[in-house]
């Protein structure tokens, strides 16, 4: 989680509260489990992906990749082998987080997957 903390701080966002994460995967269980799968190039961790299983579907919460992942696609390996293991859970469903416009190789690997693309309105902030 700490490369998480790091990311959000150097990409400049906010996404999911590290605290948060902890607790729910430390609170998982066999109907909401959480777990967390890494990519390593020589012994380091250069990608990681947290994902939340609960009934029949699956969430990509966190992904992170370091410049090295994304030089050897490091992500889509653990994504898809991700996706496989979700099979073995009996995951009919499996979010695989939005298509960053701006990353053509995870764009064009999230495409390649036979999949329902949809878009959402998005965040807005207003007041009265």
């Amino acid at each position: 989680m700490s490369k998480y903390a790091e990311y959000q701080k150097k990409k400049n966002f906010q996404g999911a509260h590290v605290v948060l994460l902890e607790a729910r995967y430390k609170n998982s269980d066999d109907v909401h489990e959480l777990w967390a799968t890494f990519a390593l190039y020589k012994n380091e961790k250069v990608a990681a992906l947290l994902i939340a299983y609960y009934g029949s579907s699956c969430t990509l919460l966190v992904s992170w990749s370091s410049d090295k992942a994304r030089e050897l696609n490091a992500g889509n390996f653990i994504l898809w082998n991700s996706i496989l293991y979700s099979k073995t859970k009996s995951c009919l469903w499996f979010d695989q987080g939005g298509i960053d416009k701006n990353n053509s190789h995870v764009a064009k690997f999230k495409r390649g997957i036979p999949c329902e693309e949809y878009e959402l309105i998005g965040e807005y902030i207003g007041g009265i």
